[in-house]
């Protein structure tokens, strides 16, 4: 007959002559700095919210709405690349630039349409004045005859027209060139400045990396081209499940999801189900769900297969129960048992056999063996069932 106690290191004793040991009890002594080595935590037993756990196949893909498909708004040939494949770029940051003679025309007629309305503006000035006088003379002593006060009254008329004409021009210029991809800040330094140029920037609209360019230097493009370089924001992604019909009814949109993956062993990361398909695949009778999934750190990466664990959002699956975690059972000797801390034995604890219920996200349910309130081994179990296994086979010798 002899007691374990586990050091902390994991060292290991016999000892013969204190606190007997006996494998049929189920009993071990675990030293409080090896317990805190070992993870040990103990918590009372529960009534818990039983949520359904779906777990089906998925593969990790860009979220759409976090991705840029850059084109260029002009006609004209790539004169320089500021990026390449991989690259992370701010929003703002320039892409690259075209030299677009379209461009440089546009810009050349905006100036122009601004010199007309500079033109026409005084003129309008003098044909008022002009018409203003000679009304006055007409009305005070008729010194002037109504013929001419006509005259000048057509003269403002037309330069006003001029006006209107050149003005609605100016502006039909400067949308033109908002369509070319000049925003306000553009046109603005081009009034200012006068100077015309058919370099045209492309920026980024995102922040995120370059996933995509299908662009080389000297490349004629125009507005025609779907996308000559395309962004993503991989800070978050979409994991896309499979859900069998038979389990839709049981998801909903906010659910909380837990994604794991092969490449990834000991991962877990976490999401929300955002959207479930309303139509199914005919050929696999499942609907595609979609989780969002922070990325911070770039592990997961888009074509990645994965499994998830989806919580199921119907509140007619929950139910409420006695439980108690995963991480607390063990199976020793094809027997299901806890591990429960001993109140007249400090830093030893008992095997309880006990009968539970199948599993339901992560809890069992209890049948029998245990009640609401009493302590047991939460974390760290896994070393008390091993060192009864030594025990065991020591004792066996």
């Amino acid at each position: 007959e002899f007691q374990t106690t586990i050091l902390a290191g994991s060292d290991r004793i016999r000892v013969a002559d204190q606190k007997i040991f006996k494998d049929r009890f189920g009993q071990i002594s675990i030293l409080p700095e090896a317990a805190k080595d070992f993870g040990v935590r103990v918590q009372p037993v529960a009534v818990e919210t039983l949520v359904p756990i779906i777990t089906v196949p998925a593969r990790v893909s860009y979220d759409t709405e976090r991705m840029a498909h850059v084109g260029s708004a002009v006609t004209g040939r790539v004169s320089d690349l500021k990026v390449r494949q991989g690259d992370h770029v701010k929003r703002g940051d320039a892409l690259l630039v075209v030299d677009s003679p379209e461009l440089g025309e546009a810009q050349s007629e905006f100036l122009q349409r601004r010199t007309m309305i500079a033109t026409a503006t005084p003129a309008v000035a003098l044909a008022q004045s002009a018409f203003d006088r000679a009304q006055q003379l007409f009305d005070k002593s008729q010194g002037i005859a109504l013929t001419e006060v006509h005259k000048r009254q057509a003269e403002l008329q037309n330069a006003q027209g001029a006006l209107s004409t050149a003005q609605a021009s100016l502006t039909a210029a400067g949308s033109k060139l908002a369509l070319l991809g000049m925003d306000d800040q553009d046109i603005k330094t081009l009034e200012d400045s006068g100077k015309i140029t058919s370099m045209y920037t492309i920026r980024a609209a995102i922040d995120g990396q370059v996933i995509r360019r299908a662009v080389t230097l000297g490349e004629l493009v125009s507005p025609d081209r779907d996308s000559l370089l395309v962004l993503a924001d991989t800070t978050s992604v979409w994991v896309i499940a499979e859900v069998p019909e038979a389990k839709l009814k049981d998801v909903a949109v906010s659910a909380t999801a837990k994604v794991t993956l092969a490449a990834l062993p000991g991962e877990t990361f976490d999401g929300t189900v955002s959207f479930i398909a309303p139509e199914l695949d005919e050929a696999t009778r499942s609907a595609r769900v979609r989780i969002v999934v922070k990325n911070d750190k770039a592990r997961l990466r888009p074509g990645m297969f994965a499994n998830v664990q989806i919580s199921s959002g119907a509140t007619s699956t929950t139910q409420q129960a006695l439980a108690v975690p995963d991480s607390a059972v063990q199976t020793i000797g094809g027997q299901t048992v806890v591990f429960v801390p001993m109140a007249d034995k400090p830093d030893t604890y008992l095997k309880r056999v006990v009968t539970l219920e199948p599993t339901v996200g992560g809890l069992w349910p209890v049948r029998y063996g245990l009640f609401e309130g009493e302590q047991i081994v939460t974390s760290g179990s896994f070393i008390m069932k091993a060192e009864l296994g030594k025990v065991g086979a020591e004792h066996g010798h």
